[in-house]
């Protein structure tokens, strides 16, 4: 699996908090985990919301899909998690073909994000209730699934195999 974190704007809370203010937007913010298939691409799970400032990428993987993986599985993810031993990145690529498929695995989950990122919902700051935020989230990434699965997948990765790590 391949897992990104993907924040969206929200208004900014009152009182004022750098708790929820993310570096990727440059304001407030909800970060969400999204974990994607790397054979298929489909979206299998998400995490999320969490105040963006508060939580990283990282912080948010080993709260909860740390655990749910195996013994000898690992996720796929960019540098933001480097250093935690179940996350794979560019750097544990064992040679320039491996590095391309992480590449394309990775390069696919950011249009995974884009296509969420489309929706009108979830493009602009949110304005309603942020407590009520993830129930328009999990509606828009159920619907893209639907869409993944009849006629609109994004697109295909080939020749990705997953390195032995030690």
């Amino acid at each position: 699996m391949c897992v990104d974190g993907i924040h969206f704007k929200i208004f900014e809370p009152s009182p004022f908090s750098k708790d929820w203010n993310s570096h990727k937007l440059g304001g407030a913010a909800l970060s969400y985990e999204l974990v994607t298939c790397i054979a298929t691409g489909d979206i299998v799970a998400y995490n999320g919301p969490f105040p963006a400032g508060k939580w990283n990428d990282i912080k948010i993987f080993r709260n909860k899909t740390k655990w749910q993986l195996k013994e000898a599985e690992w996720a796929l993810g960019d540098l933001g998690y480097r250093g935690d031993r179940k996350i794979l990145t560019k750097l544990d690529a064992r040679d320039r073909q491996h590095s391309y498929a992480m590449g394309c695995a990775r390069d696919r989950h950011e249009t995974v994000n884009r296509r969420l990122r489309q929706w009108g919902a979830l493009n602009g700051a949110y304005r309603h209730d942020r407590w009520k935020h993830h129930l328009v989230f999990r509606a828009v990434i159920v619907i893209e699934q639907i869409k993944f699965e009849n006629g609109s997948p994004p697109f295909q990765v080939f020749n990705y195999i997953d390195p032995i790590v030690f």
